[in-house]
């Protein structure tokens, strides 16, 4: 039975792992993940795993154990490829997958990922997937001015301690019909620049500008207003 799969970079610095969701059992470091409702580990807790299953780097006779093993260097990421993660714990393993099997998960797994997200208010994400859903989620946090970041293309995280996969994202969200191509369309044909106001309401620059001071205007970035903000004061 596969209980997930471990992604590896080709330079063996970076980590994750993805857990199969909907089974009736896992093993427990999994289980503990599963139950919640997060089936994607982030290099942390990958690693956590990862160092339960492998011979640690202080064992005395490491350098015989590299040099057994091919190895140059000590990696834990290469360590567990080698060791295919066998443990005298239980019977799970690693066992590479095939191309057409890769192919099928990579792909699904891309339709998953967050292209893009917005955030609402203290409480709430509007998260873009790249298979064209959109979802509401609720992070039940109260956060100001603290920028949301990516990280490794399958989190949203900020302040690096509050973390948030792509599949609890995915599956914790609440469908919305409001897609990314929406969200484009909108500010593609309701944004003004500064040109554009002077032309919709036949004014000079510097008029635009103590619009802008008077705040009768709402400037949006850079010098850009709503369409529909500008219009109502003509």
């Amino acid at each position: 039975m596969t209980y997930g799969y471990l992604y590896i970079s080709n330079d063996y610095n970076n980590c994750y792992i993805d857990i199969v969701d909907g089974l009736n059992e896992y093993p427990v470091f999994f289980h503990m993940f599963a139950q919640k409702g997060i089936y994607t580990l982030n290099e942390y807790w990958t690693k956590r795993w990862i160092n339960e299953r492998i011979i640690p780097y202080e064992r005395q006779n490491i350098n015989d154990i590299l040099k057994n093993s091919n190895m140059k260097f000590y990696n834990d990421l290469l360590m567990i490829i080698k060791s295919k993660a066998k443990s005298s714990m239980d019977d799970n393993y690693l066992e590479e997958i095939k191309n057409v099997e890769k192919e099928i998960y990579i792909k699904k797994r891309k339709e998953l990922l967050i292209s893009d997200f917005i955030q609402i208010d203290d409480n709430n994400l509007i998260v873009f997937f790249n298979n064209g859903e959109s979802k509401l989620f609720n992070y039940n946090e109260k956060i100001n001015d603290i920028p949301f970041l990516y990280k490794f293309h399958n989190e949203i995280i900020f302040n690096q301690r509050i973390r948030f996969n792509y599949l609890e994202l995915y599956y914790k969200g609440k469908s919305i019909p409001f897609s990314y191509n929406n969200l484009i369309n909108y500010l593609n044909n309701n944004l003004l620049n500064a040109r554009e106001v002077m032309d919709e309401l036949s004014i000079s620059k510097q008029s635009v500008y103590n619009l802008n001071k008077k705040e009768d205007i709402v400037v949006i970035k850079n010098n850009n207003y709503l369409k529909n903000n500008v219009t109502k004061i003509k």
